[in-house]
């Protein structure tokens, strides 16, 4: 895939995110759906780094990977609504 190709697919993507955007209801879902998959494949996600990274530690993982990762979904989630009025 060369950079035109990348443009016109991210152009593609805008259009239909402006033709259909998603209600607070769908984001929060999607957050929501979101933590729940990394809950059921954290011991995955940390295999997968520590081979990325050539036997990383797992608590490592945990605490620069994991644990950011749900403060930030939790703090989508407290800011959505904010986030989406229109200016």
């Amino acid at each position: 895939m060369n950079k035109e190709d990348l443009n016109n697919l991210l152009l593609t993507q805008k259009k239909a995110f402006r033709k259909d955007p998603p209600d607070y209801k769908k984001r929060m879902h999607a957050l929501k759906l979101l933590s729940e998959i990394v809950d059921a494949n954290t011991e995955k996600l940390k295999d997968a780094v520590s081979k990325d990274f050539g036997s990383r530690a797992r608590e490592e993982t945990q605490v620069l990977e994991i644990f950011p990762l749900y403060d930030e979904i939790s703090h989508a989630r407290k800011n959505l609504k904010a986030w989406m009025k229109r200016q």
